[in-house]
């Protein structure tokens, strides 16, 4: 299974080839020590970075915001093989960056802004829910004000889904939106 690891350096050490020297009190337990003495594929923002190269010439360390590994064993070696083929018979490391999930965030936003345009031009057909609640219309065009950066997810049901749902309220188009501030609806 994916283990998650904050932790740069160690992980450099792994990247650049350099041995983890056995530690009495970390040693049996860092999850690097699978990928020792092995040559894991890397992936940098969904994009597989050249085995010859390190993760230091394509990412800095305050540019990481997350490290999984996976360890190239039977609960993931199907996923692996399927997903990565060959380059992945050691292991993957998935790394994401800050800028990658701005992009994202800032993608998720803009569609959050063309539903909010469609929505201007015929607000009868849209229903909006944010974090679980209903909004009302007043509230709907406060949306625009919406950090990026607090979107998680914005889904689009079809109208048999939202009417399942949503019952009457459903509309034609009903807009999910999900964010951080579950707390501030």
């Amino acid at each position: 299974m994916a283990r998650y690891l904050s932790l740069f350096f160690p992980l450099l050490l792994v990247l650049t080839g350099c041995s983890l020297k056995p530690n009495k009190a970390s040693s049996d337990n860092s999850p690097l020590e699978a990928f020792k003495g092995k040559k894991p594929l890397i992936v940098l923002d969904g994009k597989p970075i050249p085995q010859d190269s390190s993760l230091e010439q394509y990412a800095t360390k305050e540019e990481i915001e997350s490290i999984e590994l996976i360890e190239n064993n039977s609960e993931s070696r199907d996923y692996l093989s399927i997903t990565y083929r060959e380059a992945a018979k050691d292991g993957v490391i998935k790394v994401t960056t800050n800028t990658h999930k701005a992009k994202l965030r800032q993608q998720l936003f803009d569609s959050l802004l063309e539903r909010l345009k469609a929505y201007e031009q015929a607000p009868s057909t849209f229903l909006f829910v944010k974090d679980g609640l209903l909004m009302a219309e007043e509230e709907v065009t406060k949306l625009k004000a919406l950090n990026p950066s607090e979107l998680v997810d914005v889904v689009v049901l079809k109208e048999e889904a939202a009417k399942a749902i949503y019952g009457s309220a459903a509309r034609e188009t009903t807009v999910l939106i999900n964010t951080r501030n579950i707390s501030n609806k």
